[in-house]
Formats: C-alpha cells, sequence, structure tokens
C-alpha cells in the first residue's frame, strides 16, 4: 500500500477538526472475505465515510470535499496537527443513533450488519449484550425488508439474503434460496453456505 496524504476534515455543526488517512494505491494479497461480505485487506485498508463528532456528536460524512488541509508525511508544519484526533468507525450502538438521519438507510444498516459481526470476527463475543443481540436481529429484518424490492437474478443479493436469513435461523428459507444457485462459478460457495446452514449455524464465518 502506497499512503496517501492526511486529510484535516472539520464537522461541518460545529467545525470540530479530524484526521483522515488516505492512500494512492493498494492490493488484496492476503484478504479475508467473510459470509456477510466483508473483506479485510491489511493493503487496501477501509477509512471511515459515516463519522460521529467526538464534539457535537453529529453524524457527518467525510467527503474529501470537507478537508481544509492535506497533510502529507513531510510537512514542515505536520507537528501543528498532532493533537488532532483520527475520525473513526462508529461503535455498533452508535450507528444506531444515525437512523434518521442518514438519508441511505439501506448503506447504514450494512454498516450495522457487519459492526455486529466484527464482534465475532475479532474474537470479542463476550462483549455482545441480550440486547444487543436483539437489535441485531431487528436491523437484519430491516434489512431484508429494504431489499425485498430487489431481484433474485442478481446473485450476490441472492447470497446477501441468504446470509441474513442464516444469521436469523430461518433454515427453511435459506435452502430454498440455495437451491436457486445453479451457476456452476459460485458452487463452492453454495456449498460453504448450505454446510453452515445444515449445522444451524448462525454466526459469520470466513470464507477464505
Amino acid at each position: 500500500m502506497i499512503p496517501g496524504p492526511t486529510l484535516i476534515i472539520p464537522c461541518p455543526s460545529c467545525g470540530h477538526p479530524g484526521e483522515k488517512r488516505t492512500f494512492i494505491s493498494g492490493n488484496t494479497f492476503g484478504a479475508e472475505l467473510w459470509s456477510d461480505g466483508k473483506q479485510i485487506a491489511p493493503m487496501l485498508p477501509q477509512f471511515p465515510w459515516l463519522v460521529k463528532c467526538k464534539k457535537c456528536g453529529k453524524f457527518f460524512h467525510t467527503d474529501s470535499k470537507l478537508a481544509i488541509r492535506e497533510l502529507k508525511w513531510d510537512d514542515q508544519d505536520r507537528k501543528e496537527f498532532d493533537n488532532i484526533e483520527f475520525l473513526d468507525f462508529p461503535s455498533f450502538l452508535e450507528y444506531f443513533e444515525a437512523l434518521g438521519t442518514e438519508e441511505d438507510e439501506k448503506y447504514l444498516r450494512f454498516l450495522i450488519f457487519r459492526s455486529f459481526n466484527d464482534y465475532i470476527r475479532n474474537k470479542k463475543e463476550d462483549q455482545i449484550t441480550e440486547e444487543m443481540q436483539i437489535l441485531h436481529e431487528d436491523n437484519l429484518k430491516s434489512l431484508l425488508y429494504l431489499l425485498k424490492e430487489s431481484t433474485e437474478d442478481d446473485i450476490n443479493l441472492l447470497i446477501t439474503k441468504i446470509e441474513i436469513n442464516r444469521e436469523l435461523g430461518r433454515y427453511d428459507k435459506c435452502f430454498e434460496m440455495l437451491n436457486k444457485i445453479n451457476d456452476e462459478k459460485y458452487e463452492n460457495l453454495k456449498s460453504r453456505l448450505m454446510d453452515e446452514v445444515i449445522r444451524k449455524n448462525t454466526k459469520v464465518f470466513r470464507l477464505y
């Protein structure tokens, strides 16, 4: 990965600044792909788009157009910005605060979906409370509702629906949808999902 400049982006509501990393180029060597569609690539990191201001608590998008400064590693005045914190991904619970303010509800609910699964990915399941589990399941149901009008001719969408239903424990629905996958290109993925449905596993799992 070749790092790009660090952007100084102020909160549009209160002006509190935050730093956002960027990169010029990267690759997917050593990447992990998980059943909820999340890819984790050390050489192609993800930086937050939706963030919560650490001062006023308002949510905003880290659009590069909002940046008031681009800092390069060799800028002589870089130390003047040392006290500015990096803009972070919101927590699982914080994402719910953004509902009603984020225009793209589907996008937000996918963030919530994968944020919950991060507890499993990062081996922090002991931090999942009963309340969080209920919120997670309610979010999955809402996400399915938002996807209901989408055509299942889209294989990626179909796989997403299978994964959501699997995490909700709706195994009969999973079998029904898995039988619609006939493309040999997806045979391995179909087999992996089928195995987890047979095992009645509701947790996200690593594909590779």
